[in-house]
């Protein structure tokens, strides 16, 4: 099962608070993709926030605007990047496939 959370994330740019309580939701809650509408970030600061949420083998694209208004991220131990992609300043569209599942 697929698990997929999307929230609205209005002060992400903010110190940590804001990316702190998206690692939370996202572990507690077993998601394996997550989209942020809404991010606000600064095209130098997108690394930095995205390692702040501490998803450790997450990957993440961003909606390639200035300031990006999407970001997308998902488990790569759930899920691989199949190529089709297209990041145009509203929306993101990227296929994926579901990664074979590994003994625990």
């Amino acid at each position: 099962m697929s698990v997929i959370g999307c929230w609205n994330a209005w002060g992400f740019e903010r110190p940590r608070g804001k990316q702190m309580a998206i690692e939370t939701r996202t572990q507690n809650n077993g998601l394996g993709i997550i989209g942020l509408i809404e991010p606000r970030l600064g095209v130098n600061s997108i690394s930095e926030k995205i390692g702040g949420m501490g998803l450790q083998g997450w990957n993440f694209v961003d909606s390639e605007s200035h300031p990006p208004r999407l970001l997308v991220g998902w488990d790569v131990g759930k899920y691989n990047p199949a190529g089709h992609r297209q990041v145009p300043p509203q929306w993101i569209t990227h296929a994926i496939t579901v990664s074979e599942l590994r003994p625990p």
